[in-house]
């Protein structure tokens, strides 16, 4: 009894031991074969899907989440909000939530263009794609930067230099349905927390923020002048500014009349508007006589110009500074809306000898701080010592960074530059990108852009060139500012 059972057992292995030797030698001829690869899904020649971008000073995200905001009413107004309802996803869910709020357009030139720029406000404080909760933000529409990096780049490299640089975030948009491309969500300009570190109060030891606005000059006369510019009257009527109770001129030497715009507090008493007329009335008058940096924090102004020198910025319609409160200097910053920079416009400055070059000096002749202390000794030692403190490690940073940026975005420009072609083609189909208020289209890029601007044609293009002229400046400013050979 026991000989047969061990019979059979023996026999039952044996079976088994040959069933899976003949199935091992079934897959060896015939191996099972992938499912076929989808091109369009990002994955690689084997089939699995890309890793994440590794987070980075530079990438800060791991994926382009897509904003989808939905109106019952046009959003048609700079000054009046509609009711938005907003809803953010990404392929992996961790940037997805749900809010309602209300939106409505902002900026001055970006709005006039197809692609138009937001103002977001969210009902209750959120953390969009990882930035610290915030109820207010930006959505820039980057529609003269064809790199996309213009922008993102400047707020990045500030963020080691100065005390505050605005948080970016790339994500897409739409709109009603209507896609709009790649925007970048930043912080709405203001004080708050983790934002410009300001105290307001109701004494005058308040905190503050100001912003020099040229296009506010003329704009406290009636429109009954003759002498009047209706133009800066109109804007001062639309946004607020009114120069009895937030706004005032400084004559700045060497520059000339500026307008100083009261950002915060919102509605300064009497008594603190007329503490901040004197205290930058004070501080301008102090450029001519080497006396500002009683009043002005030297390092700041010099970290402040480092960056816009850099990227080489042509745009100074805002300069914003800052007093955290009365017993600081102020500073200078945020930096902000740097689009127009790295060899974008062409020069229509009366700047002598400006050439939209990466060789040659440029902010140093258009700032209106910067300007009147240029030759003076203790700008140039602070602007020296400031510059070699960060030079090595910062330009190292920011160029590894480019590359790291380009890298994250190019599965996703496509999408943008499909939605917006400047073309004939394109404007047969409705995609101009270059149109007035009313829809009508302008010629196929606007006259401030540069001949060498215009003719990059590719999005490959036009980041090699960001990157070119970005090292390339680097390089000659270093030697200069050591040598300061003007």
């Amino acid at each position: 009894m026991n000989v047969g059972r061990n019979v059979r057992r023996f026999l039952c292995r044996c079976i088994c031991v040959c069933l899976v030797l003949v199935c091992f030698a079934l897959l060896a001829c015939n191996p099972v074969s992938p499912p076929p690869r989808d091109p369009s899904d990002g994955s690689d020649d084997i089939g699995t899907a890309p890793p994440p971008p590794k987070l980075t000073k530079y990438v800060q995200q791991t994926e382009l989440p897509k904003l989808s905001i939905t109106t019952r009413q046009p959003i048609a107004s700079k000054y009046e909000y509609v009711t938005a309802n907003y809803r953010m996803r990404s392929d992996s869910g961790a940037y997805d939530f749900d809010a309602d709020g209300s939106v409505r357009l902002r900026g001055n030139y970006t709005m006039t263009l197809t692609k138009k720029p937001y103002r977001v406000k969210f009902t209750d404080k959120q953390t969009p794609i990882g930035m610290d909760s915030s109820r207010s933000w930006y959505l820039l529409n980057e529609a003269t930067d064809f790199s996309l990096l213009r922008n993102y780049l400047a707020y990045t490299y500030a963020d080691d230099l100065l005390d505050y640089s605005l948080r970016a975030r790339y994500v897409e948009v739409e709109v009603n349905e209507d896609y709009k491309g790649i925007y970048l969500m930043t912080d709405k300009r203001g004080e708050g927390k983790d934002r410009i570190p300001v105290v307001l109060t109701q004494g005058v030891d308040t905190g503050w923020i100001v912003e020099v606005d040229n296009r506010a000059i003329g704009g406290d006369v009636n429109n009954d002048n003759p002498l009047a510019s209706h133009q800066p009257y109109a804007y001062c009527q639309r946004e607020g500014i009114d120069f009895t109770k937030n706004a005032f001129y400084c004559v700045v030497p060497t520059v000339g009349v500026q307008a100083f715009v009261i950002s915060e507090p919102s509605a300064p008493t009497p008594e603190q508007f007329a503490a901040i007329r004197a205290y930058v009335t004070a501080l301008t008058e102090g450029l001519d006589n080497e006396t500002y940096d009683d009043y002005l924090d030297i390092d700041s102004l010099a970290r402040f110009y480092m960056v816009e020198e850099l990227w080489h910025d042509t745009d100074v319609g805002s300069v914003y500074l800052y007093r955290e409160n009365g017993a600081c200097k102020a500073k200078m910053g945020p930096v902000w809306d740097l689009d127009l920079s790295c060899g974008i416009s062409a020069i229509v400055s009366d700047v002598p000898g400006a050439t939209n070059s990466y060789d040659e000096w440029y902010y140093n002749q258009i700032n209106l701080f910067v300007k009147p202390v240029w030759y003076g000794e203790k700008f140039r030692a602070a602007l020296q010592r400031n510059w070699n403190a960060t030079y090595a490690h910062e330009t190292a940073d920011l160029l590894a960074g480019i590359d790291e940026v380009i890298e994250f975005l190019r599965p996703y420009q496509a999408a943008n530059f499909e939605r917006w072609k400047v073309s004939d083609e394109a404007k047969a189909e409705g995609k101009v990108l270059w149109s007035d208020e009313s829809g009508i289209s302008q010629e196929t890029s606007p006259s401030f852009m540069s001949k060498s601007y215009k003719a990059l044609d590719t999005w490959e293009n036009h980041v090699a060139a960001v990157k070119e002229f970005l090292t390339k400046r680097a390089e000659w400013l270093n030697t200069r500012i050591n040598s300061f050979a003007i």
